[in-house]
This record gives structure tokens, C-alpha cells and sequence, in this order.
């Protein structure tokens, strides 16, 4: 495996972090995975497909009508059909209305686009500029931004999450919902700041991964497996772990490709991740707490 695939490999992945990060703070703050989260990047590219290759604006408004777009449909989505049961704390039907959200945003995509991939041509000239890079492959701006997602936006997000106050009103709301309600906190204003970021991330994330590699009605459904795989083993409080842990998958899928034997499994990894993280959380840690538990009263007696 040459150094320029294992770059290519772990860039790709770079481009699901936004993705990732806005799962990580929503699920956080519901406190359920928000499955429906990742289809605003569907959305989102499709409404700047739309603009841009239909009605023929130029890409930057095209872009910005577009998160727009899918920005507002995100907090619209989540006021009707997830506020209440993230304040009545029921995340199980939340989980499954997401879960069905995604689905129909998927065959609505599908439909509109007649079931075929599309790319972008109006809007390529301005946003696809070319940079050099070291290693004998070029960068294009879409590249740029990914990696930007990982060196900037990742620590930033950390950084306002746990030194700024407005992350201590983010972290407050998100543990204890009633009692941050009963201390006067502005529980409305975090949620819409809330899903208004986290709506925003998705939204540039798709329109970014699309901008690379084309919209597909599915665009969104295999990274959203990985952004789940990755919450669950490593929880959502760790921004800068779920980054680093995406482009560590990344990385896997493609030392599979690059290692005979091993490239049906590449699909796999999610997979694995997905089910060793949820025995580890829900089945060995809490089995090994009750252990550790009996083993204190023993002592004690």
C-alpha cells in the first residue's frame, strides 16, 4: 500500500468529522442518536444541486441558500418531532423517529433525482481549485475543508464546549435538563442554539462530501453508520476522540483493501466498532461494576 492511498484513505474519512462532531454534540444534548442528523447533509447538497444546476446561481449562494435550506428544515424537524421527548427524556421513540426521518429524507432523494447519482457541474469551476501537494497528488478546496474540520474546527468545538460559558450552559442542559430548568437557565435558547449548530455541521458536511465525490440518495447512510459505530464505543462527550477516531476507520477500511484477505471485511469495521463498543457500555462495564460492587460489600463485611 503506497503512502499517497494511505493519505487518500485517511482524507476521506476526514470529510465525515463535521458529520461526526454535530452527532457527538446532539446526541449529547438529547441524549439519543439521532439518526436523522446526517440526512440534513442530504439536503442540503441536493438543494445546492438544485440552485445551482437548475436555477443557475453562482456557487457561493447556491451554498448559502442551501445551508439555509437544510439548517431550517433541521430545526423544523427537530421543534415538531424530537423536542418533546428530548425534554420528557424518551429516547427510544425519539431513536426510532429518527431512524424512520432518515429513511424518508433517503427515498425523497431517490425519487427527485430518479434513483442516479448526479454531480455537480455549475457549481465545480470556483469551489473544486486545485492546491499542490507534496506526495505527488493534488488538493482541492473541498480537501482543504476537511482538514480544516480536524486541525481547526475539532479543537475550537472542544475548546467552546469546555471553557466558554455558553458550553457550561450547553453541558448543564445536557446532564440535568430539569434541574438546569429549575436554576433559571435558558433551556429554549440552548435547544435552538443547539440544533442550530449541529443542523449547520450536517449541512456543510454533505454539500462538502458531495462537492468531492457526487450526491447519491444513499450519500449519507454509510457515514452515518461509522459516526453511530464511533459514538457508542467512545461515547459523545469526547469531541476530539471522535474525530481522531473517525479518520482512524478511515484508515482501517483501507489497510483492509491494501491487505489480501482482509478486503471483505472492509465494510465490516463499522460494524465491529458498532457491536464491541455496545458490549463493552451495556453488557461487560456494567457487569464488572455489579463484580466490583459485590466485591466492596464483601470486603466491608
Amino acid at each position: 500500500m503506497s503512502v499517497e492511498a494511505l493519505v487518500g484513505g485517511l482524507l476521506r474519512a476526514t470529510y465525515l468529522v463535521p458529520a461526526a462532531l454535530a452527532f457527538a454534540l446532539a446526541t449529547r444534548h438529547g441524549r439519543y442518536l439521532p439518526f436523522w442528523l446526517p440526512q440534513c447533509g442530504t439536503i442540503a447538497a441536493y438543494s445546492a444541486y438544485y440552485l445551482g444546476e437548475t436555477l443557475h446561481w453562482n456557487s457561493s449562494a447556491a451554498v448559502c441558500g442551501a445551508l439555509l435550506v437544510s439548517t431550517a428544515l433541521g430545526i423544523v424537524c427537530h421543534r415538531v418531532l424530537f423536542a418533546g421527548h428530548v425534554s420528557r427524556f424518551e429516547p427510544y421513540p425519539a431513536l426510532l423517529r429518527g431512524i424512520a426521518l432518515g429513511l424518508v429524507i433517503e427515498n425523497v432523494a431517490g425519487i427527485a433525482s430518479g434513483g442516479y447519482a448526479l454531480a455537480y457541474e455549475n457549481l465545480r469551476p470556483s469551489w473544486q481549485r486545485v492546491y499542490s501537494w507534496p506526495i505527488n497528488d493534488t488538493l482541492r478546496l473541498p480537501d482543504m475543508l476537511s482538514i480544516a474540520s480536524v486541525l481547526v474546527l475539532s479543537p475550537a468545538l472542544w475548546f467552546v464546549v469546555n471553557h466558554t460559558r455558553g458550553g457550561l450552559a450547553y453541558r448543564c442542559v445536557s446532564s440535568k435538563r430539569k434541574l438546569a430548568q429549575w436554576c433559571g437557565m435558558p433551556i429554549v435558547r440552548v435547544d435552538l442554539v443547539v440544533v442550530l449548530g449541529v443542523s449547520l455541521l450536517s449541512a456543510g458536511a454533505g454539500i462538502v462530501y458531495a462537492m468531492r465525490y457526487g450526491l447519491a440518495p444513499q450519500m449519507m447512510t454509510s457515514p452515518a453508520l461509522k459516526v453511530v459505530a464511533v459514538i457508542v464505543a467512545f461515547g459523545p462527550n469526547r469531541l476530539l476522540v471522535v474525530a481522531m477516531a473517525i479518520v482512524l476507520m478511515g484508515g482501517l477500511e483501507l489497510l483492509c483493501q491494501g491487505v489480501e484477505g482482509l478486503s471483505g471485511f472492509e465494510h465490516g469495521i463499522s460494524y465491529a466498532v458498532l457491536i464491541i463498543g455496545a458490549l463493552v457500555k451495556y453488557v461487560f462495564w456494567p457487569m464488572w461494576k455489579r463484580w466490583h460492587a459485590k466485591a466492596a460489600r464483601k470486603a466491608t463485611t
